[in-house]
């Protein structure tokens, strides 16, 4: 006949698992009491020491730009070991120099910085915490590293106005000794080419009589051009008066009565004169001397024989002729115009030649004159920045003075350096507490690891659930006597060694806390040297 087995729940199979396997669970859990006993018996206690300070916006420096700063600043590794050693910390004097950074990286991560931005007035408080079981030490080193911070802060930003301050200062004296010297070249550029000192270059809407070589060139241009215009109508004006003369008659004709006049004698003694002269060249070679003259005598001779000819011999009408009257005043404008023409020809001739003079002078100083503009205009440039660098030095001097004031401190302290008078840190009763539910943790976890980690059926309940085939008996395990007394030595020995071992750590802790003399020099040590760990 077939056995019903009767299932069980999966809390009540846990509740027996538990049962059956409670020393597993306590053991372990008394032993990690034990240790958290210990550990927040032996675990050094820390004072926290804590103090606050406020950034106001006044003077240099800025609240949120310092504030955000303030835990890397005070934080900072070398501010840490500048302090500690200002301070002269005995621990950190007696160690070498590798575990003295491990002190200083101790210190730095028990220092605590937490900003907190005021929204209504712009201010940021600045909380400041350090743990350390000296309370002394954990207020003198609080102390001193916000005073640093705080003076490291000033001085820095006293340092950087005053910086400024000096560069802005060289560099105006370096302004002025470079406007110094382009001024003393501008004068002996101007000295050397003979040039006013208030004299404007050339050819610009400024320029003045101050520039005589420029004013002559151009009066002398102006005389030229007038002088070429005036020729042009001279010329014309001559032309047309010359076209008029020629076209105009040299005489005017005008008829005369003539009485007769009788001639006959003087013409025959003509005639026999010229018919010796005749006769007398007839008889003389040509390439004679007197040849010339007798021709001559002839020439003579015939001459006034054709004049007497014309003479009127009777009364007749005749004509005679007179100087046109237009002539002369023609004649004398002409000659007029052409003495004004030959006036300016040579006023052209000079002027050309003054101008090209004056060209040649005025091409020379060119480079001069760019080289004045240029450095006038440096001037110009160096007096502006010289003006505005001397404003901005006068502003940094006046910023000096307000830093280094009473008024441009920004740090207001609103609490001092103060730790309570028992140690806060770490907590006992957290410690104890979280000791127990570690312990009671790792109990259960061995428990059920124990039961479950074996493959194998554990009650009739898994074979049921398993099996087609119903369950018809169950047998339980067949334990001899032998296997009994091994079984019950072992938990023996293993409650016995740990209900030692939870004893000694008991006794050690409670020993400690009470007298420690009771304690060997070696387990002293031992645990001092634990302490050290969680300093």
């Amino acid at each position: 006949m077939s056995v019903q087995i009767e299932q069980q729940g999966q809390l009540q199979e846990f509740l027996g698992i538990l049962v059956r396997r409670k020393w597993q669970v306590l053991l372990p859990a008394f032993l990690v009491i034990a240790l958290g006993i210990a550990a927040a018996v032996l675990v050094p206690k820390k004072f926290v020491a804590r103090t606050q300070v406020e950034l106001r916006p006044v003077g240099v420096s800025i609240s949120n730009k310092e504030g955000g700063n303030a835990p890397f600043q005070i934080r900072s590794k070398n501010r840490i070991k500048k302090v500690v050693q200002e301070q002269q910390h005995r621990e950190y004097l007696v160690l070498p120099p590798d575990q003295q950074s491990e002190l200083i990286d101790d210190v730095q991560a028990a220092v605590k910085v937490t900003p907190a931005t005021s929204g209504t007035q712009g201010a940021t408080f600045v909380n400041i915490e350090y743990a350390d079981v000296e309370q002394d030490w954990a207020l003198k080193l609080l102390r001193a590293l916000r005073t640093d911070w705080i003076e490291d802060v000033l001085n820095r930003d006293i340092k950087k106005v005053e910086a400024e301050q000096q560069t802005l200062l060289e560099e105006r004296n370096k302004q002025e000794k470079e406007l110094h010297r382009e001024e003393e070249l501008l004068a002996d550029l101007r000295s050397k080419n003979n040039l006013s000192a208030t004299q404007p270059v050339p050819g610009s809407d400024a320029t003045r009589n101050e520039d005589p070589d420029y004013t002559r060139l151009k009066l002398n241009e102006s005389l030229r051009d007038k002088a070429v215009g005036d020729l042009a109508t001279i010329v014309i004006k001559i032309k047309a008066l010359r076209t008029r003369y020629d076209e105009l008659p040299p005489k005017l004709t005008q008829a005369n009565v003539v009485p007769g006049v009788s001639n006959e004698a003087a013409l025959i003694q003509v005639e026999r004169d010229i018919l010796a002269a005749q006769q007398e060249l007839a008889g003389i070679k040509s390439t004679h001397s007197k040849f010339k003259i007798a021709q001559e005598k002839l020439r003579g001779l015939t001459d006034q024989r054709d004049q007497l000819s014309r003479l009127v011999t009777k009364g007749e009408l005749q004509e005679t002729y007179r100087e046109n009257p237009e002539l002369a005043p023609l004649r004398k404008e002409i000659d007029a115009l052409e003495l004004e023409q030959t006036t300016l020809v040579a006023m052209l001739v000079r002027l050309k030649t003054d101008i090209t003079n004056d060209q040649t002078r005025v091409d020379e100083l060119q480079p001069v004159y760019r080289e004045v503009r240029e450095h006038m205009a440096k001037i110009d440039r160096l007096q502006a920045a010289l003006t505005v660098t001397e404003g901005d030095y006068q502003k940094k001097v006046r910023q000096v003075l307000d830093i280094t004031g009473p008024l441009a401190n920004p740090f207001e302290i609103t609490e001092e350096v103060h730790t309570t008078l028992k140690p806060t840190e770490p907590n006992p009763l957290l410690i104890l507490s979280f000791a127990v539910v570690a312990g009671l943790a790792l109990g259960l976890t061995l428990a059920v690891v124990g039961e479950f980690s074996k493959s194998c059926f554990r009650s009739v309940g898994d074979i049921s659930r398993v099996m087609v085939v119903p369950v018809l008996g169950t047998i339980n395990t067949i334990v001899t006597r032998r296997q009994r007394r091994l079984s019950a030595t072992k938990r023996i020995a293993v409650a016995v060694s740990s209900l030692v071992f939870i004893g000694t750590i008991l006794f050690i802790t409670w020993a400690w806390a009470t007298n420690a003399q009771l304690l060997s020099a070696e387990v002293r040590d031992t645990i001092e040297h634990l302490r050290s760990k969680f300093r």
